[in-house]
């Protein structure tokens, strides 16, 4: 289990977004493990739940009700539970009262980004970060470690403000815990396939030549529009004919704004989870239609 507190300062705001999550594994050095993920998060006083499951090489997704299905992303499970530190902390003291060895530390800046790095598909954010070593205290008990607990201290981000991250890890129930029951048979099975947008469908135009000849007009600022679709090449995206719904094919996310162009809710198909907002405060029956266009568009396009 992990209980983390994330907060972010500016000189204008500030944000806090607890988040209590449990995870449990089986079979972890199998190809195919059997995962289970329950993560409990609040921003701005709106409380969502994610409970997700991996099973026989599918991702069981259930957030805040919406229940999806996807095919299990290459996991390498060997990088998930051999993070060996050991050579790389630093200012380590050790302290042992009967069968417990209490660990104090420190992680350095350089070894925090590489660990955060391992996590992220793109890391170009982590070189906007400043901060000083980690601090980090690791309980260990028969052998096994029992509890962690992690404080980042002030992190300063370039042209932002300030995040702190504290963290606290608990391990119990070794060869004990078990992946909670569910019915597969209730999610939907209309699997996100994620080549049709990041694979045979990858589309990159240089110029609008393509669209011109399927029917959109030039109406400038690499901007083209047929009457229902607008596509924006430079910021590469796709947008119904009132611009409330865009579609951001270069990072497989959805946005819906009102009239003023203030964001009521958005869908990131990747992760097949809400970011702002939900399914109730959406004014949309299928969040995903305006990427079945772009998938339409690039088929037409590539077939020509």
């Amino acid at each position: 289990t992990i209980d983390m507190s994330i907060e972010i300062k500016s000189e204008e705001s500030s944000l806090a977004m607890p988040m209590d999550i449990i995870f449990i594994g089986e079979d972890m050095k199998s190809e195919m493990p059997t995962m289970y993920v329950e993560a409990n998060t609040e921003v701005l006083g709106t409380a969502s739940t994610s409970k997700q499951w991996t099973k026989d090489g599918i991702t069981y997704s259930d957030v805040d009700g919406v229940r999806t299905t996807a095919e299990m992303t290459d996991i390498d499970t060997d990088d998930m539970i051999s993070v060996d530190l050991s050579d790389k902390l630093k200012d380590m003291q050790a302290v042992t009262e009967g069968d417990k060895t209490k660990i104090d530390a420190k992680i350095p800046f350089d070894t925090f980004k590489d660990l955060m790095g391992s996590s992220l598909e793109d890391t170009a954010m982590l070189d906007q970060l400043t901060l000083d070593d980690v601090s980090l205290t690791i309980i260990i008990a028969d052998g096994y470690i029992e509890a962690m607990e992690l404080d980042t201290g002030a992190i300063d981000i370039e042209g932002l403000g300030e995040m702190t991250i504290e963290a606290s890890y608990a391990y119990a129930d070794l060869n004990e815990a078990a992946v909670p029951e569910f019915d597969p048979s209730e999610f939907d099975d209309d699997r996100y396939q994620a080549e049709t947008v990041y694979g045979e469908y990858d589309l990159t135009l240089e110029n609008g030549d393509d669209l011109v000849a399927l029917g959109y007009e030039y109406v400038g600022e690499d901007t083209y529009y047929n009457g229902l679709y607008i596509i924006d090449l430079e910021y590469k995206q796709i947008a119904n004919d009132d611009l409330s719904v865009i579609y951001d094919w270069e990072y497989d996310q959805t946005a819906v704004y009102d009239v003023d162009m203030n964001a009521i809710c958005g869908y990131d198909h990747t992760l097949n989870m809400y970011g702002l907002g939900d399914e109730s405060v959406c004014p949309l029956s299928d969040i995903g239609y305006l990427r079945e266009a772009y998938n339409d568009i690039a088929e037409r396009i590539l077939n020509n």
